[in-house]
């Protein structure tokens, strides 16, 4: 789960996630905390 404020800055987080990452890791970008917290209760 990633918070990320301001959307156009994530692509240098999804090019990292390719190298750091397994293929089977589910990521997760959202803009907010209450974000975050909708998208793991769900």
């Amino acid at each position: 789960m990633r918070i990320v404020p301001d959307p156009k800055k994530d692509i240098g987080f999804r090019v990292m996630s390719y190298f750091h990452y397994a293929a089977d890791v589910g990521i997760v970008t959202v803009e907010t905390m209450e974000e975050a917290e909708r998208a793991l209760a769900g």
